[in-house]
């Protein structure tokens, strides 16, 4: 059992749109001062979900906690969160600072104590030089960290973020990745942030959910989720992978022997398996070595021919293929070798994922 408080809760969420689901019993925990990234492709319900827990939308059922309270029927304003929209939802005909200083009006602060946050605030985000400027003269990296101040300035028990970063072009967004993380690590703060790119959720998050279809199938740490997935769809959805469909052979003190045509696969499994039993074997490219020499193993080994190589600086991606025709994805830091070549892959017993459906 998890040992860390419970920022927010969401028990049982679903959402119709008269006959559409939108989200379907969906079950979340977020611990205090953790970013959880809730990641999926467009159309899976991570706006909805993010807007019901901010009191945009209303669930058609389940309850939501914050700090072991319920917040149905909570409106957004009397809520412990605030919101960054996709677009950003700055008012242009203000300036930077009554941007940032807005929701302190609105709830009636004074003003030397809106100027101090304000100030301090400004500061976290390195903006303090622009609070006079119109939000109409500011870069998208601006305009950006204006959207973020304005919700940082009302102390959120939870900020909600909802692809913040998507209208950012590629560098400027990698750059802005790094710098939220700063910011939420700095703050202790609890975040839940949306997107679709599996890479941004890498770079930023302590965990991530993974939606689809209106349906959460897995949550867990970055380094579980991306090399131990529970499903063919988490696998595929953190980029090209190896999937080899076979029969559990032979099974001897939790080592499975299982065969692809001439490639013998040895793996760990758990005591539910059987032999006989259908499985899905993933290798990640980046766990594959590659020889230019008939290798001595016998088991988890291939011989192929380079087919394709792509040089993408900091690794190559090449794909190579299998007599019977099939792909493999190898990465590598290095590109010694000549397409067309006959090269012979091996990996390790542990890097081998078992995946059932």
């Amino acid at each position: 059992m998890n040992s860390k408080a419970i920022s927010l809760k969401l028990v049982n969420i679903s959402k119709l749109y008269e006959k559409v689901v939108a989200l379907e019993n969906i079950n979340l925990e977020v611990y205090k001062g953790e970013l959880l990234t809730i990641l999926g492709p467009s159309g899976s319900g991570k706006s909805t979900l993010l807007k019901i827990i901010g009191g945009f939308e209303e669930p058609t059922s389940g309850e939501i906690y914050i700090n072991g309270e319920l917040m149905n029927g909570v409106p957004p304003y009397k809520r412990p969160t605030s919101m960054v929209f996709q677009d950003l939802a700055l008012f242009p005909h203000l300036n930077v600072f009554d941007n940032i200083a807005y929701g302190l009006k609105i709830r009636k602060k004074s003003i030397d104590e809106i100027k101090k946050r304000v100030k301090s605030v400004a500061e976290l985000l390195h903006i303090e030089d622009l609070l006079d400027r119109r939000v109409t003269q500011l870069s998208g990296g601006q305009a950006q960290r204006v959207a973020l101040a304005r919700s940082l300035i009302l102390e959120p028990e939870i900020l909600l973020l909802d692809e913040p970063l998507g209208p950012l072009d590629l560098k400027l967004r990698r750059e802005m990745q790094l710098e939220l993380r700063r910011i939420q690590k700095s703050l202790n703060a609890t975040w839940v942030y949306v997107t679709h790119d599996h890479e941004e959720a890498m770079v930023m998050s302590d965990r991530i959910a993974i939606l689809r279809s209106g349906r959460i199938l897995e949550v867990g740490e970055i380094k579980q989720v991306y090399e131990k997935p529970k499903s063919k769809f988490v696998a595929e959805f953190f980029g090209e992978t190896n999937f080899f469909e076979c029969r559990i052979e032979h099974i001897e003190n939790n080592i499975a022997t299982s065969s692809y045509g001439e490639i013998i696969f040895q793996f760990d499994v758990s005591s539910d398996l059987k032999p006989g039993d259908k499985v899905i074997l993933m290798i990640r490219p980046e766990k594959i070595k590659i020889s230019m020499n008939p290798l001595s193993e016998k088991v988890n080994v291939a011989r192929c021919i380079l087919k394709e190589a792509v040089y993408k600086g900091p690794h190559v991606d090449m794909k190579m293929v299998l007599d019977d025709s099939k792909t493999i994805f190898v990465r590598s830091s290095e590109l010694p070798y000549k397409e067309g070549e006959l090269l012979y892959l091996k990996w390790r017993r542990e890097d081998i994922t078992v995946i059932r459906e």
